[in-house]
């Protein structure tokens, strides 16, 4: 019983990992495109 819980609260762990990993790639990225946009505004038309 014991064991089956262990496992169980390592695969929630590992499912939560991947997720805020997900979460915190999504930010990364559009971080990068607001500061792509940023130059963009920065850069002005030519």
């Amino acid at each position: 019983m014991r064991v089956e819980t262990q496992s169980k609260i390592r695969k929630n762990d590992k499912i939560l990992r991947d997720f805020v990993g997900l979460i915190l790639s999504q930010s990364r990225a559009s971080n990068n495109l607001e500061d792509l946009y940023q130059l963009e505004l920065a850069d002005g038309p030519n």
